[in-house]
């Protein structure tokens, strides 16, 4: 199959082969969610060096591991959890 950039994207291509007579399009589609940056590894090291920083020695890895679960989480809903506040709603409508 030929592939044409202007109609199609790498990933929707790979889609249209049959997945039960080769692995190849999974690991294909695998290695392009493969981002080619370190800016996600930089900023994570920047807030974990934030939540240790140098009056927090005595935190056990498992904490520090659940401090950034909780960020992660809470980075990853800001939106909708913001849409509310400041708000008088009722329960009832929540």
């Amino acid at each position: 199959m030929s592939y044409n950039s202007k109609l199609e994207t790498p990933v929707a291509w790979w889609l249209t082969f049959d997945t039960r007579e080769s692995q190849l399009p999974d690991l294909a589609i695998k290695l392009f969610a493969i981002v080619p940056s370190q800016a996600g590894c930089e900023r994570n090291f920047s807030t974990l060096g934030w939540m240790i920083g140098n009056r927090r020695t005595r935190l056990t890895p498992k904490r520090v591991e659940s401090l950034a679960k909780v960020r992660a989480f809470w980075m990853s809903n800001i939106q909708k959890e913001m849409a509310y506040h400041g708000k008088d709603l009722s329960d009832d409508v929540l």
